[in-house]
């Protein structure tokens, strides 16, 4: 190695040093996505917002999952909806039970006349199921809508509101149990409940003052 190249090496090393030095001097900031290197934080901020592919790529790829992770959980969610689908109309049942508690003497007969052509039993009750199942279903309407009825007017109470929310509240916060919450709350405001009773008693007064008007009308 001639003087000359080691001179260039020796130049080259101290500029390095130097620069190293300043870096650390200055506290430059760099991309964490390409490397370049800023004197500013606000060179960097801007370079990073507009400028770096890097950090575009970057945020594409992360969309991308991201919209792949939605769709599997999506995906999952659909299933579990469809493997409880029968079980959330368990709701129901109360209204079916009182329809088939309704239509059990029909139906009894209908079983009767059936296996008295000579129908087995099992037939005879499938059959009938069938004739009935027209008859069941209106019924089962007409008490599910006065259900939707009575409870529109219970949303609208306050009373009713407030009861529900603390249900609510305690089987999702404290985890108790759906029964045990509504029987804790409801004995909560027992004497709430006086009020409607009273409430009834002004509304019968009232027929009954509005009944001995129209009786003495009639009478004269």
């Amino acid at each position: 190695m001639n003087k000359d190249d080691q001179k260039e090496m020796d130049h080259s090393e101290h500029v390095s040093a130097t620069d190293q030095t300043c870096f650390e001097e200055k506290k430059m900031h760099s991309c964490d996505d390409c490397g370049l290197v800023f004197e500013n934080i606000h060179d960097l901020q801007r370079h990073v917002i507009t400028r770096c592919q890097e950090n575009r790529k970057r945020k594409h790829d992360e969309d991308e999952d991201t919209i792949h992770k939605k769709m599997r959980l999506d995906d999952v969610s659909s299933e579990e909806d469809n493997d409880s689908a029968e079980n959330d109309d368990n709701g129901f049942d109360f209204i079916v039970n009182e329809v088939w508690d309704d239509h059990s003497t029909q139906n009894d007969r209908k079983i009767k006349q059936l296996m008295e052509d000579d129908m087995s039993k099992k037939d005879a009750k499938e059959e009938a199921s069938d004739i009935m199942l027209s008859k069941d279903r209106s019924l089962f309407m007409k008490k599910y809508k006065d259900f939707l009825m009575h409870m529109h007017e219970l949303n609208v109470s306050r009373l009713h509101r407030m009861i529900k929310q603390e249900v609510i509240e305690l089987v999702a916060e404290k985890d108790v149990h759906i029964d045990q919450a509504i029987e804790q709350v409801i004995k909560r405001h027992r004497t709430d409940f006086d009020s409607l009773f009273e409430n009834y008693d002004e509304s019968d007064d009232k027929d009954d003052s509005e009944d001995d008007i129209e009786t003495e009308n009639e009478s004269e």
